[in-house]
């Protein structure tokens, strides 16, 4: 009797030795994939830049054999030739000239600091305001920091070419056979759910396909708009300033704020140019934008509501830096549809589906 109990006790104490091991074990595995996570957190974004670029490719692709009939990769190799002589042409007939003028901004960057802080010390709550950005600091230094941040910021050049090369690897392989990663993905999931979970993936694609189509159509439309007001307004620096503009813009809500300081700062320091008539020329492009061109881009994409996509873009800014900034817009697209089709959908059974689609081959 004594030795039953005494081997069940054994058995019971190994029952349980083996159980903690089996917890550690997962938890140390799930701190370590944790920490690999964070650790290379800036390879995931470009991974998911690569599958941004990949789905543009294919939406357009799928597009091409839609119209041809072609077989997909040689839709795709249009696509992306079509992609890179765009480019190329607009390097090609306008960058000496944007090249020229970016390096006059950075040139008159200093002295138009030097203007504006004189322009702000002509006032008693701007002199204070002044004085607390000094820190006690000669504000005579301020410029050149800050033109030595943005030139180090620039000077960035080789770890941007590498991830550059990267993504567009990225983009290269997943486009030229999406149906492979989408499947192998779906795989991680139980079987009853990798038909759901592709569907899921597929209409994610279309989503970025469509959000990066509005943008590009956003940016180009805003570029060209505002390039030819700070033309009429007499801006030397009109086309850098417009292609900054159109950069900018890549970033919704923050993005256009942002880029009414370049001309800003131009307008302020030259006498003949005025900065009102810049502000009035961004207020309307950009009310303009927003109530014409913006719904009509979001017809077919994803709807996402501004103050969750603002909370959002803080946090990836704070948290992950410029390139956070950048994507936080796509993934937060990509995680609504996600959550829509797999639990409001699944799981609640609601029927909310995404405004568009496409076929699940190839």
């Amino acid at each position: 009797m004594r030795d039953s109990i005494k081997s069940s006790g054994d058995i019971d104490a190994s029952n349980v030795a083996k159980t903690t091991m089996i917890v550690a074990s997962i938890s140390a595995l799930v701190l370590l994939l944790g920490y690999l996570f964070v650790a290379a957190l800036h390879y995931f974004l470009l991974l998911f830049a690569g599958v941004l670029i990949a789905s543009f490719w294919t939406g357009m692709a799928r597009w091409i054999v839609a119209k041809t009939g072609w077989p997909h990769l040689v839709s795709l190799t249009l696509a992306v030739l079509g992609c890179f002589a765009v480019l190329v042409g607009i390097f090609w007939y306008l960058g000496p000239a944007i090249s020229g003028q970016f390096d006059q901004l950075f040139e008159r960057l200093p002295s138009m600091l030097d203007t504006v802080e004189g322009k702000f010390r002509e006032y008693e709550w701007s002199r204070e305001l002044v004085n607390m950005v000094a820190n006690g600091e000669g504000m005579s230094e301020t410029p050149q920091k800050i033109a030595m941040q943005a030139l180090g910021f620039v000077g960035t050049t080789f770890g941007f070419l590498v991830d550059s090369v990267l993504v567009i690897a990225l983009a290269l392989f997943i486009s030229a056979n999406p149906k492979m990663y989408r499947d192998g993905l779906a795989l991680l999931f139980p079987k009853r759910n990798r038909s759901r979970i592709s569907h899921a993936l597929n209409a994610s694609s279309y989503t970025l396909f469509m959000w990066l189509v509005g943008r590009i159509v956003d940016m180009t439309i805003l570029g060209v708009a505002t390039g030819i007001g700070l033309w009429a307004l007499g801006f030397d620096l009109a086309l850098a300033l417009a292609m900054l503009t159109a950069l900018l813009c890549f970033i919704p809500n923050i993005g256009p704020v942002l880029s009414v300081v370049p001309p800003a700062l131009v307008a302020v320091s030259n006498p003949e140019l005025q900065v009102w008539w810049v502000l009035v020329l961004y207020v309307v492009i950009q009310v303009l934008e927003s109530n014409l061109l913006t719904p009509l881009i979001q017809e077919k994409a994803v709807e996402m509501p501004p103050a969750l996509l603002l909370v959002m873009q803080v946090v990836f800014a704070a948290v992950l830096g410029g390139l956070g900034l950048m994507l936080a817009t796509p993934i937060v697209a990509v995680a609504l549809v996600l959550v829509k089709m797999l639990y409001v959908e699944d799981v609640l059974g609601e029927r909310l589906e995404p405004k568009g689609e496409l076929e699940t081959n190839p």
